[in-house]
C-alpha cells in the first residue's frame, strides 16, 4: 500500500514539473536592440502587448532617454499612481523630470504635456509604457523584425542606423 501511494506521489510530482517545464519553454519573449544594448523581455514581466502596442517595464525606458538617471532615480507614487524618471541637476541633486500616470495616454516632463499613441498600463500591480511612443519622442527611430520566428524591435538614435 505505501509503495502504491509512494509511485502515485512520484507520477504527480513528474507530471506537475513537466508541465511548468512546457509553460517557461512556451513564455514569449522579444529582444528589444537599443543602440548598443540588447535585452530579452518575457512577456507578462517585461512587456505586454497592448492594442497592437508593445509597453515595457520603466526600467527598459531609461535607455530611450536622451537623459541621465540616476540611481534609484524611478520613482512610483502610489496615490497618484504614477512613475516619475528623476535626473539630476547642476546640484547634484536628484529632481523630478518625466512622469507618466497610469491610464493616460500622455507623460509631462517638467510641465510640458507629450502626448503619446497609447496609454500607460497597471497589469498584476506592474506599470507599463509605450515603447515606440517614448522612443520617438526621444529622437529614436523604431524597427520591429521577426526572425524564425523570434520578434526584435530595433531602437536607434536618428541616422545612426
Amino acid at each position: 500500500m505505501k509503495k502504491s501511494i509512494l509511485i502515485i506521489i512520484a507520477i504527480f510530482l513528474f507530471i506537475t514539473s513537466a508541465n511548468s517545464i512546457s509553460a517557461e519553454a512556451h513564455q514569449k519573449s522579444i529582444e528589444v536592440k537599443i543602440d548598443e544594448q540588447t535585452f530579452q523581455l518575457v512577456e507578462g514581466t517585461d512587456y505586454i502587448s497592448s492594442e497592437g502596442h508593445i509597453l515595457v517595464s520603466p526600467v527598459y525606458i531609461i535607455s530611450v532617454l536622451d537623459f541621465a538617471v540616476p540611481g534609484k532615480g524611478i520613482w512610483w507614487d502610489n496615490k497618484a499612481k504614477s512613475v516619475t524618471f528623476a535626473y539630476v541637476d547642476i546640484d547634484d541633486y536628484p529632481k523630478p523630470r518625466l512622469t507618466f500616470k497610469v491610464g493616460e495616454s500622455h507623460s509631462t516632463e517638467f510641465d510640458k504635456q507629450i502626448e503619446l499613441k497609447s496609454k500607460t498600463k497597471m497589469v498584476d500591480g506592474r506599470v507599463y509604457l509605450p515603447l515606440r511612443a517614448i522612443s520617438e519622442t526621444y529622437g529614436k527611430e523604431i524597427h520591429w523584425e521577426s526572425n524564425n520566428g523570434q520578434s526584435v524591435v530595433r531602437i536607434t538614435t536618428k541616422n545612426q542606423q
